[in-house]
This record gives structure tokens, C-alpha cells and sequence, in this order.
């Protein structure tokens, strides 16, 4: 399944590449995301890093550090890719600048995998209630008729593919929690719940469904509220 939507995925990218002539430089609000990895991998700071958006960033008042008012979320999911590439362009002579094609590809590669195991924690956490070929064919739907194929396949470095990942994973993880409040499931759920708020901090909406998975009546609340109450130290 994994490797049906990672073609799928491709094929759509590599499509719109045919179709439009696509620049390998990340700018606007993709630069935002994107530039805590080379201020701190490839230009020691954020002094040294060269500005691509003149026109949206700037410096912060009274010093020559680059200011970003987006969080580091996306680049961390994006830095074991952006390593790789890295690494692959020292140890090959290459243009290890953090804006040479070989980090576009593997970052473009970061947004593929990440909406396609977003897709496989989607169906794991609703293969129990819907019918396979029902699932597959609603995601097929879901990917090409809303917003997630523009920012998986057009511009895949915003935050978005990388949020339906996390957010796919709190929909799987939230019912286990509940069934098993562990120690290890209520790390694991804090800290997905951390990092899609760290990725965007809007998604903070997110806590709503945590906090009232599975309520839908009065007493069902007051049971979820003596859960929180009662609940003991682990």
C-alpha cells in the first residue's frame, strides 16, 4: 500500500514537472520553515545565512541574525534527509550550499514518504471500521480533491504534508492511549501532540479531539474529566 502511494505520489510530481518549469530554490514561506537547517549545518548561524525572500526576511532589530517567525517543526522532520543530502554533496565534491538540486530532491523525497506513511496510520487507525477497498478509495479522493496534492506535489516544503503526517499518527495513537494509558503511550502522545504544535502552531486545534476522543454525551464528559482527575502519577 505504502509503495501504491508513493508512485502515485511521484507520478503526480513528476507530471506537474513536465508541466511547469519548476526552480530548485526554496523561497517565501518555504525558506522560513526550511532555514534553521543550513543556518545551523552550513553557515554557522544565522548571520551568515544568505537570504533567498529579501522581500519577507529580514534581520532581527539591532543585529545581522536572519529573523524567522516559523517554527522549527518542519525542519526537523525535513533534517535526516537534508543530512543525507549533505553529506552525499561534501563527500562527492558537490555544491553543499543547502539550495543545490540534490537537497531539493531529497526533501521533495522528505514530503513523499511523509504523506505516504501519513496515508498508512490513517488506514491502520481505520481499517476496523471501514472496509478496505472503501478506505482506499476515499484516500484516493481525499489526495487529489483536497489541498494535500498541491502541497505534497506543487509546493511540498510548506508545513502541511508534514502536519497530516503527525496529525494521521495522533489519530492512531489517541484510541491506543485511551485503551492503554502507559507511561510509554502518554510520552509518545505528548510529544506528537508537542511536535504537530511545534510543526504549526494553529494545529494546537488538535487537542480538542485528544481531549474528547470517543465523548458524545454528558456522562461520557464527566467520565473523561475523572479520567484526567483521578487518573494516578506513573
Amino acid at each position: 500500500m505504502i509503495l501504491l502511494l508513493i508512485g502515485i505520489i511521484i507520478c503526480a510530481k513528476k507530471s506537474h514537472e513536465n508541466n511547469v518549469k519548476t526552480k530548485n530554490v526554496i523561497f517565501s514561506d518555504q525558506e522560513g520553515y526550511y532555514m534553521y537547517l543550513p543556518a545551523v549545518f552550513i553557515y554557522g548561524g544565522f548571520d551568515q545565512y544568505p537570504i533567498h525572500t529579501k522581500e519577507q526576511f529580514g534581520y532581527y532589530q539591532n543585529t545581522k541574525k536572519v529573523f524567522t517567525k516559523y517554527t522549527c517543526g518542519v525542519a526537523l522532520l525535513q533534517m535526516p534527509f537534508f543530512l543525507i543530502a549533505h553529506a552525499y554533496c561534501k563527500f562527492s565534491g558537490g555544491q553543499a550550499d543547502g539550495f543545490s538540486p540534490m537537497y531539493m530532491s531529497l526533501l521533495d523525497l522528505s514530503t513523499i514518504l511523509y504523506v505516504a506513511f501519513g496515508f498508512f496510520l490513517l488506514f491502520l487507525a481505520l481499517k476496523n471500521h471501514f472496509h478496505k477497498p472503501i478506505l482506499l478509495f476515499a484516500f484516493f479522493c481525499f489526495f487529489f480533491g483536497s489541498n494535500l496534492y498541491y502541497y505534497t506535489v506543487i509546493d511540498s516544503l510548506m508545513s502541511h504534508a508534514y502536519s497530516f503526517f503527525l496529525i494521521a499518527a495522533l489519530l492512531y495513537l489517541t484510541p491506543r492511549y485511551y485503551d492503554n494509558p502507559s507511561y510509554r503511550n502518554s510520552v509518545l502522545l505528548g510529544l506528537l501532540v508537542g511536535f504537530i504544535i511545534l510543526c504549526r502552531p494553529t494545529n494546537i486545534i488538535v487537542l480538542i479531539y485528544v481531549l474528547l476522543y470517543n465523548v458524545s454525551t454528558r456522562e461520557s464528559l464527566i467520565e473523561r474529566i475523572s479520567f484526567y482527575k483521578n487518573r494516578p502519577p506513573n
